[in-house]
């Protein structure tokens, strides 16, 4: 770890020196854009100095006037000339055609007074009211598209006119009744004594009158072009410079917010990996500290590792020699195993007289035992402990002799608490008085059933 966090510490200051190099770039080019800022904004104000004492000249600002009134009066035309066009597209004809309005008006009059019955003007007032019901507060939460305003609206009309009362048969013109009273209504503003021709004569006037005066203005205009042609050149020299410097400033104030914005982003790139070096420095030196202590771990664990083995050692050349011991002790009549071997993964040898390994084929079944019983012997002598011991069948498959000898050597010395599971063939009385003198408890143990144990305490 401490070489990984170390590269990775060099790479983190590569990146901070790389983006400090950046850095001093974006701002070597924003001192040079600050300093042509400045030089251009002096340059400007010394243009608008010059062009205001040009426009001053009498001339010139008699001019400047003629044309801001013609623009003005332009303007004022315009609005006239698209006041005429609405009119002519809306209701023109309405006003102009007091013949044709009397007509209309005569026509919807008779169709109101043939339409009678409450449901009409029911209807009406639905149709007035309901598709207002969509534009007035309060509103539905989410509040409805105009889209769907509009249709909702338009279903509610059509669905109130299909239940409009009318009789087609009288007349070819025929309209429901509350189409007619809003046709009644709209024609009655435009009847005669109204004068509604008035506005739109007053309007056609007014655009006349603008226009005359335009023409004037334009001669005025002509007549006041007579300025030199010095003083006009260099106007439009000095309106040519200010264009450009201005588009020159546009783009280096861009510039300059474009490159402020980078700055920022490097100050906070820099920022960021000062932490990161900060918190890779203190995680090299405590992978360094680390490292010192898995060497001192290393260095521990191989001299533990030294002492275990030598303890292994010298527990399995005890175990060995206490195993022997005890053999010999057990298996007093025996010539067949001289010694056994344990080696350093514990694997257990018999060997004869001449050293020679002997097959576990040839050892019997009670030399096995025996050599089981020795070995617990010495694993317990070894160790040093004191453990409980439970032997079932004790005598096992082994001849009188070396049952004799487990009954005087080894049971009383094994332990300190010692059970014995015998069956009645294998101690018999004279086994028992050998044994005796080391009993503590006797019990008998009878189950005739196979199911169920009855326990008896003899002594």
């Amino acid at each position: 770890m401490s070489a990984e966090k170390k590269l990775e510490l060099t790479e983190k200051e590569n990146q901070k020196r790389f983006k400090e190099q950046e850095t001093a770039v974006l701002e070597q080019k924003i001192e040079e854009h600050g300093a042509e800022v400045a030089e251009i904004e002096d340059s400007l104000t010394d243009i608008t100095r010059k062009l205001r004492l040009l426009r001053g000249a009498p001339e010139q600002a008699s001019e400047i006037n003629i044309k801001a009134q013609i623009q003005s009066k332009n303007e004022q035309l315009q609005e006239c000339m698209k006041e005429v066009t609405e009119a002519f597209q809306r209701d023109a004809f309405l006003r102009v055609t007091p013949d044709l309005l009397a007509q209309a008006l005569k026509t919807t009059e008779a169709l109101l007074q043939k339409e009678s019955g409450t449901q009409l003007e029911l209807i009406d007032s639905l149709k007035q009211e309901l598709p207002e019901v969509f534009t007035r507060a309060p509103f539905p939460t989410p509040r409805l598209e105009p889209s769907q305003i509009q249709f909702y609206q338009q279903r509610i009309t059509r669905l109130l006119e299909s239940y409009a009362i009318t009789d087609q048969k009288e007349t070819a013109f025929h309209v429901d009744g509350s189409r007619a009273r809003r046709l009644s209504r709209l024609l009655s503003i435009y009847q005669p004594s109204n004068k509604p021709h008035l506005l739109l004569k007053n309007t056609l006037a007014e655009a006349r009158e603008l226009n005359q005066t335009i023409q004037k203005l334009e001669l005025q205009l002509k007549d006041a072009g007579d300025m030199s042609n010095r003083h006009r050149a260099e106007l439009i020299n000095l309106q040519d410079q200010e264009e450009k410097y201005k588009e020159r400033l546009l783009d280096l104030r861009d510039s300059l917010r474009r490159f402020e914005t980078q700055k920022q982003e490097l100050d906070r790139d820099c920022n960021r990996l000062e932490n990161e070096i900060s918190g890779l420095e203190g995680k090299v030196r405590q992978a360094g500290e680390m490292e010192q202590q898995l060497n001192f771990v290393d260095r521990l664990r191989s001299a533990l590792n030294e002492v275990k083995e030598r303890l292994k050692r010298e527990k399995r050349a005890e175990l060995e020699a206490s195993y022997n011991r005890h053999l010999k002790q057990l298996l007093d009549s025996n010539s067949l195993i001289d010694q056994i071997k344990i080696n350093d993964h514990f694997e257990i040898s018999y060997l004869d007289a001449a050293s020679n390994t002997i097959g576990m084929s040839t050892v019997s079944a009670g030399m096995k035992q025996l050599s089981a019983t020795a070995l617990l012997w010495g694993l317990k002598e070894v160790s040093a402990r004191e453990l409980p011991i439970v032997i079932d069948t004790p005598m096992g498959r082994i001849d009188r002799q070396h049952q004799d000898n487990l009954l005087q050597y080894y049971y009383p010395k094994i332990g300190r608490q010692v059970i014995l599971l015998p069956t009645d063939s294998e101690l018999d009385e004279r086994k028992h008085e050998l044994l005796k003198p080391y009993i503590f408890r006797e019990y008998h143990l009878s189950n005739a059933t196979g199911k169920n144990t009855s326990i008896q305490r003899i002594i």
